[in-house]
């Protein structure tokens, strides 16, 4: 394990987005996410909204969405409950934002990304980076998915976490503590780096619809609203088998949270600082998982937080307008409505340094 995510999560990736679940009159801004060419020679078509589209074998596929940002003002409008079809509507994790183990990614509209924090292992060397779809960020790493389904990566490669450059055909990237995790169009699932717990032994999933990457293990949620989980077990964060009605997952550093369809929350695994206290949450839209720490997207686009606060992570009282969440090692982060980007936490390689940033185009 990198030293700086042992206790740590992504997932990223990336979290839900309120694609589905934003309701205005307003302009709303959309990044399209082009959809994968039906043959090597077609065209990309730009899909803003999420959907899920039966393969040749009658498995749903995951299409990738892009971030939708309300005009200011908007309030995000939840969409909770099980649509007419009788099953959970999936929640997407942030694709914009990611938090790692002390550095954080953001996606740009034009498909560039930027990134503050630890560079020791060049985790912030995304510069020349384009056409990105969503970003990712790992313990000491940080992943992106291309427009064509294609990933690239930079960083941290000592347990050939970053060894993406074969993949091709995904739909969704997460970066665990030393491990990439791919979700294919298929629904089958690819993982390279750190196996030593066998967090990236996902070669038999199928029907998975989304999944996270934390500090030793992956978690992947199935199209019937379950969820399966593979790594360390050591603190019971893997143990999600009887967990059903989940619409987005989340890995943290030895922890895991279901987002049900309901907006309550459910998580397992280490407790030792509150970061699995969530059974009074309502009305959440997207959880994230930290190090020690959980954070959920209220649907009025306020944040709530438990865990780990020791570098003042889970400070979001004041947060409003936020339509993505995600949580790094001892930090977490909001993408507004407007674009712009708040962070909250340890700040010690400068990771929080987001003020600048606007995302929203």
């Amino acid at each position: 394990m990198t030293r700086a995510f042992r206790h740590m999560a992504l997932f990223t990736v990336v979290v839900a987005l309120l694609v589905a679940g934003i309701s205005c009159t307003q302009t709303v801004y959309v990044t399209p996410t082009p959809v994968l060419p039906a043959s090597p020679g077609a065209t990309a078509v730009a899909t803003p909204t999420p959907a899920q589209q039966p393969s040749p074998s009658g498995v749903p596929m995951l299409t990738p969405t892009a971030p939708v940002m309300p005009s200011p003002g908007a309030t995000p409008a939840p969409t909770l409950g099980l649509p007419p079809g009788g099953s959970p509507q999936l929640r997407q994790p942030a694709r914009a934002i990611g938090a790692g183990g002390d550095h954080t990614v953001g996606l740009r509209p034009d498909g560039t990304a930027v990134a503050v924090g630890d560079n020791d292992d060049g985790q912030c060397n995304v510069g020349g980076w384009s056409g990105i779809t969503q970003v990712a960020a790992g313990g000491d790493h940080t992943v992106g998915l291309k427009s064509d389904g294609t990933v690239v990566a930079v960083g941290d490669n000592d347990e050939g976490e970053c060894n993406v450059r074969g993949w091709s055909g995904i739909a969704q990237v997460a970066a665990g503590g030393d491990h990439t995790v791919g979700l294919k169009y298929d629904s089958t699932v690819v993982a390279v780096g750190e196996n030593d717990d066998g967090e990236c032994n996902v070669g038999g999933w199928s029907q998975i619809l989304q999944v996270a990457a934390g500090g030793d293990h992956t978690v992947g949620l199935r199209s019937d609203g379950t969820v399966v989980a593979v790594g360390d077990n050591d603190d019971g964060e893997c143990n999600v088998g009887g967990w059903s009605g989940i619409v987005q997952v989340a890995a943290g550093g030895d922890h895991t949270v279901g987002l049900r369809f309901d907006g309550t929350v459910v998580a397992v695994g280490e407790n030792d600082d509150g970061e699995c206290n969530v059974g009074g949450w309502r009305g959440i839209t997207q959880v994230a998982a930290g190090g020690d720490h959980t954070v959920g997207l209220r649907s009025d686009g306020t944040v709530v937080a438990v865990g780990d606060n020791d570098d003042g992570e889970c400070n979001v009282g004041g947060w409003s307008g936020i339509v993505q969440v995600a949580a790094g090692s001892d930090h977490t982060v909001g993408l507004r409505s407007d674009g712009t980007v708040g962070a909250v936490g340890d700040n010690d390689e400068g990771e929080c340094n987001v003020t600048g940033w606007n995302l929203g185009g």
